[in-house]
């Protein structure tokens, strides 16, 4: 999960494509928009997914900053081994959580986390 993460981060489409299953890999991944950036990842729940397993689920919410507005995906994922290997399966948003978006101030603190105006910072 993680490292899906960090591909989406800087458009490592080759990566995030061979992490796919093959049952459910796309033909091609788009590179991130515009004025779009990754700003964070937590995992919040996992179930199976260990070294004798055969499959396994993470619930995380990756934040992002969209032309100037914060929003959060909150997303369910299932993973399932590959010829030894972990691989996306599908992923559902958990349902009921609104899409949280707002817009950041030039003097707000960067949600990245740096600690520094989101006018220096992300901007």
């Amino acid at each position: 999960m993680r490292a899906r993460y960090s591909a989406y981060s800087v458009d490592n489409l080759d990566f995030i494509r061979q992490s796919w299953h093959s049952t459910t890999q796309p033909d091609d991944v788009d590179p991130n928009e515009d004025g779009f950036s990754w700003q964070g990842l937590k995992i919040i729940d996992t179930q199976e997914g260990d070294a004798n397993d055969e499959q396994g689920e993470v619930e995380f919410i990756a934040s992002y900053i969209l032309n100037g507005h914060a929003g959060t995906l909150h997303e369910r994922s299932q993973f399932q081994r590959e010829a030894g290997e972990w691989r996306y399966l599908d992923g559902k948003a958990k349902k009921g959580d609104p899409v949280k978006s707002q817009k950041i101030g030039r003097n707000e603190h960067c949600p990245c986390g740096s600690g520094k105006k989101y006018k220096r910072c992300c901007m």
